[in-house]
């Protein structure tokens, strides 16, 4: 997985440009992002690259960095 897919698929669930996403941006001040987002995000990962989210691990995610940081060993770039 690329970061650029993970930056669009959390601009989708947050129904925002691409563009606009910046690394320090807190989700839940993301257009709108919620935590049914954030369900749908650890769906959106385990049926695209087979990568299980904790729930525990998504209550640390803040930002959009924090939740690249989480998929860190998962990214081709």
């Amino acid at each position: 997985m690329k970061r650029a897919e993970i930056v669009a698929i959390i601009a989708d669930l947050a129904s925002v440009e691409p563009g606009t996403v910046t690394g320090d941006q807190r989700l839940m001040g993301l257009g709108q992002w919620d935590s049914l987002a954030g369900s749908e995000f650890r769906a959106v990962v385990a049926e695209t690259w087979g990568v299980r989210l904790s729930g525990v691990a998504m209550e640390r995610v803040h930002t959009v960095d924090d939740m690249l940081a989480l998929l860190t060993g998962h990214l081709d770039d």
